[in-house]
């Protein structure tokens, strides 16, 4: 997905992150942009945390707000 410069004009999307077992479903939008297998050997249990990767060096980066964020964790 391409997103316009947000200095010039902000973007907005929804971002999904789908996690079963070792599977990782990523999702913009609705659409699903990208499947990844998580490795067998880590372990794959502990706390949530957020992050933005920044596609620049330069200035500050991207800047990011994180609104409505949800995590649903369903009993084993």
């Amino acid at each position: 997905m391409n997103f316009n410069n947000p200095a010039d004009q902000p973007a907005e999307a929804d971002f999904t992150v789908i996690v079963k077992g070792t599977y990782v479903y990523v999702l913009v939008n609705g659409e699903v942009v990208g499947e990844y297998t998580l490795s067998k050997s880590r372990i794959l249990e502990g706390d949530l945390g957020l992050s933005l990767l920044s596609g620049t060096n330069k200035d500050f980066g991207t800047r990011c707000e994180m609104t409505n964020v949800h995590a649903w964790i369903p009993n084993q």
